[in-house]
């Protein structure tokens, strides 16, 4: 039975070709960024799968990340999350990349201590979450973690576009532990101090959920902060990438193309002091003052045998310039 073509419709009325060039170009997006963060995970590695930060990356590869994020949030597939994709925030995310400045605090830590992978745990039927961060001595004198607890409601007293995408905060216990001491276990420091939160009533965190698909989750804090989360499950999919073959390529693309070289036209043969040009001249000026009679056959002149090219001088007119070359560009 033959199919039925909609080509001739305004392309604002092909519904399902408007949608399937909407989810390409979010794929496209998506791939983008990860590809971006896993070529600077790579040029600047942190320990334990620790998250990046401004402060590793510099002012232009921040700013990349940031237009690559940009292009991305407009492409959400849920504009409304907290009414659209609730099911999707369940589970555990792994930071990857924040601009936050308490992110870059845990950078310096004293005492040789090193932050690791930071992680949120959310449940979304208790309104709950917890954040974690794993902590260890560069020495490997201790490993440990810092655990804090919150809950969190959809923000209240505004429009229903930020109450379906912003939550705001409410912090509640802070926990540190130490799970191993000169690489023995130490369950009964886990945790070995507790402390309730207090927040200043005047100040109310909250987070706008910028973009969220199965696996990829972006938030901004109340400041503008970045927050970029991975799935701990899709984890292994940034692992895997050929962050080489990502440089190779972009540095291809980047490079100049290689200028072409212009050959210099061969040069005539020449006899003496007088040029080529000047030779038949002078046989046309001969041929006017004297009739013309008609005579033997002569021997060849010298004239016409022409002679052999300097092919040294060729050479030299023609190599006159030398191919670019490309280099390697990647912040990271």
């Amino acid at each position: 039975m033959p199919t039925l073509s909609l080509s001739w419709l305004p392309k604002w009325l092909r519904f399902g070709d408007r949608k399937a060039e909407i989810i390409a170009n979010r794929n496209q997006s998506k791939q983008a960024l990860l590809d971006r963060i896993a070529i600077f995970r790579s040029k600047y590695p942190k320990p334990n799968n620790a998250p990046l930060t401004h402060l590793d990356l510099g002012e232009d590869n921040r700013a990349a990340l940031e237009a690559l994020t940009q292009n991305l949030e407009a492409l959400t597939p849920y504009p409304a999350p907290l009414r659209q994709g609730t099911q999707l925030l369940d589970g555990t995310w792994v930071l990857l990349y924040s601009d936050a400045q308490e992110i870059a605090r845990l950078a310096n830590l004293p005492l040789g201590l090193r932050t690791g992978q930071i992680c949120q745990v959310i449940d979304v039927a208790n309104f709950s979450f917890e954040n974690k961060a794993d902590v260890n001595h560069r020495w490997g004198l201790l490993s440990g973690y810092v655990r804090v607890t919150a809950v969190f409601e959809p923000t209240p007293n505004q429009g229903r576009k930020v109450r379906e995408r912003r939550i705001d905060v409410d912090f509640k216990t802070r926990f540190f532990a130490i799970q191993k001491l000169l690489g023995l276990p130490t369950p009964f420091f886990d945790p070995i101090r507790t402390v309730e939160i207090e927040n200043p009533p005047e100040v109310v965190p909250s987070l706008e959920i910028s973009y969220l698909d199965e696996t990829l989750r972006i938030g901004r804090g109340g400041e503008g902060s970045l927050f970029i989360l991975l799935k701990e499950e899709a984890l292994d999919t940034l692992s895997t990438v050929d962050t080489t073959a990502l440089v190779a390529r972009e540095a291809k693309a980047l490079a100049p193309a290689p200028e072409e070289t212009t050959i210099a036209p061969e040069p005539l043969p020449t006899d003496g002091d007088e040029t080529p040009s000047a030779i038949p001249t002078a046989i046309a000026e001969a041929s006017l003052d004297e009739p013309s009679e008609p005579s033997e056959p002569s021997e060849p002149s010298e004239l016409s045998e022409p002679s052999e090219p300097d092919a040294a001088q060729d050479i030299a007119e023609a190599t006159d310039g030398s191919e670019a070359e490309s280099g390697d560009s990647d912040k990271a």
